[in-house]
């Protein structure tokens, strides 16, 4: 599997990322306010292979922050929705 590129707004995230996919591109933002198109360079239109997103609820609210458990679940849901509507949004 080739790892084009990874998406996250947490800075330690990101080093993290780089330096475990030190070939794949970092994308320094919220998911939630990045559209499918805003890829458009990264991810070569004529590919062979198919084409997989993934998510995964963020490690920080439960390594780093002090957040109530209802705050964390409002927190993955938004995360989930917003993974799910990429391909209604591209």
């Amino acid at each position: 599997m080739e790892i084009l590129a990874g998406v996250d707004f947490d800075k330690v995230a990101g080093n993290t990322f780089k330096k475990n996919f030190s070939d794949s591109i970092f994308v320094h933002q919220d998911i939630r306010a990045l559209f499918p198109y805003d890829l458009h360079e990264i991810i070569p239109r004529a590919r062979i292979r198919p084409l997989l997103f993934s998510a995964c609820a963020p490690c920080q609210p439960f390594t780093k922050q002090k957040t109530t458990k209802k705050k964390m679940q409002a927190a993955l849901l938004q995360l989930l929705t917003t993974a799910l509507a990429w391909p209604i949004r591209s």
